[in-house]
């Protein structure tokens, strides 16, 4: 139960009696029931989401759980909740109306000074690169995350900014993981082959080589044609005829079919089939 994080309180109340009586940044959380909460202005925030307070519910940790922003309370009893509107109704979907919450009671008393706290809370913070988010989804032992980690690894190369050996293109390394030929495939499959067949290609130290266009391109081509490759030969075709990673995206650009990842992989095909004989890969089944 959340009441049971009462210890908040008297830490609270500790480091006010070390400091001093009225430090500057005072604050202390007080248990507030549900039923004395509410949205009072509702452009004053955005708007609620039932299926993201279903999801908080569904993965609640308590651990994680901030303080709700509120207001002072009204005539009524109750108090605007300036920020923390679908951790509440994950509160209400989990526990019910009966339950509380603890609350950060900040001096605002019209939608404007609500509305101005709002925006400095969700864009006040400095955003986490990709790269190094994907580092703490690791320390936090997150599956995706650590397997990732251990495929670019055995092919000599780490998630990191660019830099010889590093790729930086976190969402394109996800979407390929997350690519599968059939629903008995082992996730994470495609990557790995696709990843193994670059550094076959152009060694674990080209960076140009690993930007999230060439990653993708290699990934539909593995997925497109995975049950008829012959990897030994994409890798040689590919080596003898682009050199450089740029001319393999300048080849794809000039070829490009709606999107350049589409071109790149176009190109993939025609120069893993040319020279080629018996059964061809078809480019219609991109």
């Amino acid at each position: 139960m959340l009441h049971d994080l009462s210890d908040k309180k008297l830490t609270a109340r500790k480091v006010q009696s070390d400091i001093g009586e009225h430090p500057r940044l005072h604050r202390e959380t007080v248990y507030m029931p549900l039923n004395k909460l509410s949205v009072v202005w509702i452009r004053a925030q955005r708007p609620f989401d039932l299926a993201w307070a279903t999801l908080i519910a569904e993965n609640f940790d308590k651990d994680m759980f901030e303080d709700v922003v509120i207001t002072k309370p009204d005539r009524n009893g109750v108090s605007h909740i300036i920020e923390g509107q679908h951790r509440v109704a994950a509160v209400e979907i989990k526990w019910g109306r009966d339950e509380l919450v603890p609350c950060r009671i900040v001096a605002a008393s019209d939608p404007a000074r609500a509305a101005e706290i709002w925006i400095q809370i969700n864009n006040g913070k400095k955003k986490a690169r990709p790269v190094d988010h994907f580092h703490v989804m690791v320390t936090a032992k997150n599956d995706e995350a650590v397997q990732i980690e251990r495929i670019l690894k055995e092919c000599g190369l780490i998630v990191g900014p660019k830099a010889r050996g590093h790729v930086s293109c976190v969402a394109a390394l996800q979407a390929v993981y997350r690519m599968k030929v059939s629903k008995d495939q082992v996730v994470g499959e495609v990557l790995d082959y696709t990843l193994a067949a670059m550094v076959a290609i152009w060694g674990p130290t080209n960076n140009q080589a690993y930007g999230a266009t060439l990653v993708k391109s290699f990934g539909l081509f593995a997925k497109s044609y995975w049950a008829d490759i012959d990897w030994q030969r994409l890798t040689d075709t590919i080596k003898r005829r682009f050199f450089n990673p740029d001319e393999l995206i300048a080849a794809g650009r000039h070829n490009r079919e709606r999107t350049l990842m589409r071109g790149v992989c176009r190109e993939l095909v025609m120069t893993y089939n040319y020279k080629k004989t018996g059964a061809r890969l078809k480019l219609e089944d991109l």
